[in-house]
């Protein structure tokens, strides 16, 4: 089968809510086109949209790397690499709530980070002006 019946399949399944279902056509797709870009970075989406970030991750930077010149792959990199900082500063400060500043400092590092990736993060920028739950 050629990728593009493949994708046929991963959209088809996407229309029917089994996200599941897609994510196995987009891989299908990907062994028959590895080097494929926009096969990546739509399989990107539909991870991360069943929050699966690790190979959300994977698959936009595969994108943006095949493509540089497509800025749309580069800003979802940007975007997921943002959200990926966000939870690592959450789970910093969860692990360490007794651990005050020092704790707190490389957290703060994170959610800067994330913003510069990514802002307009409501997430990541509610953490840093504090109105945020962490």
């Amino acid at each position: 089968m050629k990728a593009e019946e493949f994708l046929y399949k991963a959209y088809r399944s996407i229309y029917e809510n089994d996200f599941e279902q897609a994510q196995h056509w987009f891989e299908q797709a990907l062994a028959a086109e590895p080097d494929h870009a926009d096969i990546h970075y739509r399989y990107s989406i539909t991870c991360a949209r069943s929050n699966r970030l690790d190979k959300a991750l994977i698959h936009a930077r595969l994108a943006a790397a095949l493509a540089p010149d497509q800025e749309e792959y580069r800003l979802h990199y940007d975007r997921l690499q943002s959200m990926e900082l966000t939870y690592m500063a959450k789970k910093q400060l969860e692990g360490h709530k007794e651990g005050g500043k020092n704790a707190a400092e490389p957290a703060s590092r994170m959610l800067k980070r994330a913003v510069e990736l990514d802002p307009l993060s409501v997430d990541a920028g509610d953490r840093i002006r504090g109105t945020g739950t962490v």
